[in-house]
């Protein structure tokens, strides 16, 4: 299974939701208006149109914070969906090549290898038993 999520990555506290905010704001316009594809950004397709927010939107699809943070998320993903093989990061537009480099060695220097550690540490059966625990509640 591949995983493929918004992410964000900075050493220190940033705004990275705000600075994300933007062109997912776009993204909802053109999958809204445009490419008439709005349940593309959906985390459940029973969702109605209207609540397709920008709020919504980012908590579905963005991870973004300081590695500590980042790293936090990936976990909860993970205990909330099961082992995955693959984690794709998505590059934007690269409006600010720096930022997103420093943003992608972040990524690759310290939240990677811990989560690496945090899987190794964590049979596959005990999260697929939580993942299974939470699907069965109402």
């Amino acid at each position: 299974m591949t995983v493929k999520l918004g992410m964000f990555t900075m050493p220190f506290h940033h705004p990275a939701r705000e600075y994300t905010a933007l062109y997912y704001h776009f993204f909802i316009h053109s999958f809204s208006k445009g490419r008439k594809a709005l349940f593309m950004l959906k985390p459940d397709l029973d969702m109605p149109d209207e609540a397709v927010t920008l709020d919504a939107v980012k908590r579905a699809l963005v991870i973004a914070g300081s590695p500590r943070r980042v790293l936090e998320q990936l976990v909860a993903l993970r205990e909330e969906v099961g082992h995955f093989g693959t984690l794709l990061m998505s590059g934007q537009d690269w409006d600010q090549p720096k930022l997103w480099r420093r943003s992608m060695e972040l990524l690759a220097t310290e939240v990677m290898p811990a989560f690496s550690r945090n899987a190794d540490a964590t049979p596959a059966e005990a999260v697929r038993s939580r993942s299974a625990k939470r699907k069965a509640r109402p």
